[in-house]
């Protein structure tokens, strides 16, 4: 609302002196050091007069009874926060409009410090202003309350993750209740160490794929080799600890798959838009990266659902003579 009459930044580049401003909706001509090429960050390029927003009309228009209601409401909103500032909404104005040029003006600072003599200074960096809004400290806190009614009551990430870590903490549970202690806990060594190998693996080999492929090869020998051993019910030797294995991993097997899909799909190109170079993919691999959190949530529901399935194979397991 009152960029245009609150500076942050610092030291911005010395405007040209032979460089004019024209505004080509009323053909008329603006100083370089004109408000209406002033932002928070830098001057506007001095050819044109970046964007048409409704204060700069206002400006143009000299619709001085507009600009002080402006300034009104927002004095309202810091009294009503009781917020540091000296200036009233007359004296902001007084101090910065200049019609029909805008180039005399006093630059307001946007935060208020206290200096070793005690005088309310504003500071950006090392530049000092006399005057100062409190206009950092109401952007950031009705930012927070912008975002809060954007943003849902819980966070996707945080979503996820409570999900899973309690789907993986059930799994857990339940591989101890169906195998024994000395099972379980050789499983959770075995698990800690395949983890070291696919990450040596995947730093020798300097590729993320391949602890992706590390992992999905051990997935399938684990598969195999339980399904051999139900299948042909010649004792349970070691397929406890494989048991546990695949039930700690069952929550991202379709994960696994997903990634290495994509990765398949990921092949990135240099494209060219009007000279700005930028990088492209496929349609499959975008869809796909599009997806993930949708995914997820699916694949969650897939695993809950699959227990049923999976723990009939758990019964035909504990069925099983022990060797």
């Amino acid at each position: 609302m009152a960029g245009i009459f609150i500076d942050v930044h610092l030291n911005p580049p010395p405007p040209q002196t032979d460089a004019i401003g024209s505004d080509l909706s009323t053909s008329q001509q603006y100083p370089p050091n004109s408000l209406f090429y002033r932002s928070a960050e830098y001057f506007y390029n001095f050819n044109k007069i970046d964007g048409d927003s409704i204060v700069k009309n206002w400006m143009k228009k000299n619709d001085q009874a507009a600009i002080r209601k402006l300034m009104h409401d927002y004095m309202q909103i810091v009294r009503e926060h009781g917020l540091p500032t000296n200036l009233t909404a007359e004296s902001w104005f007084e101090k910065t409009y200049d019609f029909p040029t805008f180039s005399k003006y006093e630059v307001i600072g946007r935060r208020a410090f206290e200096n070793d003599d005690d005088v309310i200074v504003t500071t950006t960096y090392e530049q000092d202003y006399k005057y100062y809004l409190p206009q950092a400290v109401l952007l950031a806190n009705y930012g927070e309350i912008n975002n809060a009614w954007q943003e849902p009551l819980v966070a996707e990430g945080l979503l996820y993750t409570l999900l899973y870590t309690a789907l993986s903490l059930a799994m857990m549970l339940f591989s101890f209740r169906v195998t024994n202690g000395r099972n379980w806990l050789l499983a959770l060594l075995i698990m800690g160490g395949l983890w070291i190998v696919a990450g040596l693996f995947s730093t020798f080999a300097r590729s993320e794929t391949t602890f992706l492929y590390f992992w999905f090869a051990i997935l399938i020998v684990t598969v195999a080799y339980l399904w051999i051993t139900i299948d042909r019910k010649r004792g349970k030797e070691n397929s406890g600890i494989v048991l546990n294995l695949l039930l700690w991993s069952a929550a991202g097997i379709l994960p696994l798959l997903y990634f290495l899909i994509m990765e398949y799909y990921n092949q990135p190109r240099k494209s060219v838009t009007d000279g700005i170079f930028d990088y492209v993919n496929t349609p499959e691999h975008q869809w796909l990266n599009d997806n993930i959190a949708t995914f997820l949530i699916v694949n969650f529901w897939i695993v809950v659902v699959a227990m049923f399935g999976i723990s009939i194979y758990v019964k035909r397991w504990k069925a099983i003579a022990e060797s």
